[in-house]
């Protein structure tokens, strides 16, 4: 998969701005409405500085990975310890970075943004972010880190974009998928996550998770196709069983007058 540059404009400071978008209780998707209205254009705002220069990366390009390597025992931050779940953890993941100081994503930024959201419910939005956007200002210079501010800004947009989607799972009945409707939850999710992302960050974060969904799906879809034809094709004599008894013997005596027609008719062709 080719990597690609993500150079997104800088953002001062999103952690106040986002701590209505990135939910998930039912009790935070319900508020999220009225705490966006508190937040005028907060939408036109953040699409703007979440828009990417993109371009792609040279064949001779050397890319360099960053360790942080930091402990969650010695963690240190402004905004205090680790939350409960996450002490004696370390924080994985690396950066990486062209000869430029351009950051280029990968797979690894979201293990990092998703180690600190982990902590939702036990912190405010506002710290956790505020906490990813000090992380990356310990360890990144610019442009990357403000590169890096950008794709957390998309991710927190891709967050909100999935509390509709719950909201249309819901209204059609698709909380315990099979088949079909999986096959549909599937494209919700993809649509949601490359209308929300960059081509990079979504390449990057979901490109490799969405290409094994559509398998998954396409495998159960094909299943389903066969059992329907399986009946159209004469399973239906099974289905019969759930018939009352003199239903069945009326429909055996059918294929048997039927079949005993055609014997005859194959005889006659043959004289």
């Amino acid at each position: 998969m080719k990597k690609r540059l993500a150079m997104s404009a800088g953002l001062a400071s999103v952690g106040v701005l986002l701590g209505a978008t990135f939910l998930m209780s039912d009790k935070q998707s319900s508020d999220l409405g009225s705490q966006l209205e508190d937040t005028p254009n907060s939408n036109a705002y953040l699409a703007e500085k979440c828009k990417n220069i993109q371009t792609p990366l040279n064949e001779s390009t050397e890319i360099h990975e960053i360790y942080p390597n930091e402990q969650g025992d010695t963690y240190s931050s402004a905004y205090g310890p680790l939350a409960n779940s996450l002490r004696g953890t370390s924080i994985l993941g690396y950066f990486a970075l062209t000869d430029y100081g351009d950051l280029v994503v990968t797979p690894s930024l979201k293990s990092m943004i998703d180690y600190f959201l982990a902590a939702l419910g036990e912190e405010p939005i506002e710290t956790i972010i505020g906490r990813i956007e000090e992380y990356f200002t310990r360890h990144l210079e610019e442009p990357a880190r403000s590169q890096a501010i950008g794709v957390l800004a998309e991710y927190i947009l891709y967050k909100e974009a999935l509390i509709d989607l719950k909201g249309i799972v819901a209204g059609n009945n698709l909380v315990a998928p099979s088949g079909h409707d999986y096959l549909t939850l599937f494209e919700y999710r993809r649509d949601a996550r490359m209308n929300s992302l960059s081509a990079d960050v979504y390449e990057a974060f979901f490109a490799e998770e969405d290409a094994l969904d559509a398998y998954t799906a396409a495998l159960l879809q094909r299943k389903r196709d066969a059992r329907e034809d399986s009946v159209r094709s004469g399973s239906l004599v099974d289905l019969e069983g759930l018939l009352h008894e003199q239903e069945q013997n009326l429909k055996q005596l059918d294929r048997d007058r039927k079949r005993i027609q055609a014997v005859k008719e194959a005889g006659a062709t043959a004289q």
